[in-house]
């Protein structure tokens, strides 16, 4: 695969301290042709699950050969290993923590290796920022046209650590579907686990019921601006997720919820 030159970064790191920085300067010390995105460094601190759920989001709207580098470490300067992956005409490098289960789940063909070459590396390894000293070199590398095979061993995709995607399920009458909130973005907008797909195989309502704690919607909508300003939305975002949104407001706050918390729709009694 013929590598683009652009390498993303995905980190809970914030842009407060020298971290994002430093990682952009070994990149351009290693290959100074290199394109950087910034995709995010506000995931919230240590929470794996959302960097999981940016990343599949995002990749494909990248080119072939993209190189992803996402740094959401909470075990850096243990025993755990470092990733490389090669999936979809794109590298990701990520501890292997279930950052990439998401990456790795489904029938795509994988090429997963634990990195281990030391020669890639920076000279001097801190326990404690290893993004710095052996992730980053890795992604110049690739970004490069390194072979992926030179990072270290092959493993199967069996043996990475996998994190429990959120789902949905569906009640025995088929009227009703469980699913959860799987992400708030930066307007408080709520991301669930129900896809479009979901919902339309299951429910045969124009008007399901929409209930997240205390709360009930009782329509989809096409557009937040079909609701009055200040009141819940329930539509299908960007990515065909049920989205609970508040016309230019925080449905999150509004609704006080959290990441993992229900989210019930309900068949109607009108039909199509």
């Amino acid at each position: 695969m013929k590598p683009s030159g652009i390498i993303t970064l995905t980190t809970d790191f914030g842009l407060q301290d020298e971290y994002v920085g430093v990682m952009k300067g070994v990149i351009l010390s290693r290959f100074p042709q290199a394109t950087i995105i910034d995709l995010t460094h506000n995931i919230q601190p240590h929470d794996i699950r959302d960097a999981s759920i940016i990343i599949e989001s995002a990749y494909g709207y990248f080119p072939a050969g993209t190189v992803h580098l996402v740094v959401v470490d909470p075990g850096v300067g243990s025993g755990r290993n470092i990733l490389a992956v090669e999936s979809d005409d794109h590298f990701f490098i990520a501890p292997d923590n279930g950052t990439l289960s998401t990456i790795l789940a489904g029938d795509r063909a994988h090429r997963v290796h634990h990195v281990t070459n030391l020669d890639l590396f920076t000279d001097r390894i801190s326990s404690t920022f290893h993004g710095r000293d052996i992730m980053t070199p890795i992604a110049a590398a690739l970004a490069d046209g390194m072979d992926i095979s030179f990072v270290g061993p092959a493993i199967s995709v069996e043996d990475s650590v996998k994190m429990a995607q959120p789902g949905v399920e569906v009640s025995g009458d088929g009227r009703q579907l469980i699913g959860e909130v799987i992400h708030v973005d930066h307007f408080g907008n709520i991301r669930t686990s129900i896809s479009r797909n979901a919902l339309l195989s299951h429910l045969q309502s124009r008007e399901p019921s929409i209930t997240i704690g205390d709360y009930t919607i009782y329509e989809i909508s096409n557009s937040y601006s079909e609701q009055d300003q200040g009141q819940a939305v329930a539509l299908f975002d960007s990515r065909d997720y049920l989205e609970i949104a508040v016309n230019r407001g925080n449905a999150a706050k509004l609704l006080a919820c959290r990441v993992g918390d229900r989210v019930t729709v309900q068949q109607r009694r009108t039909s199509l």
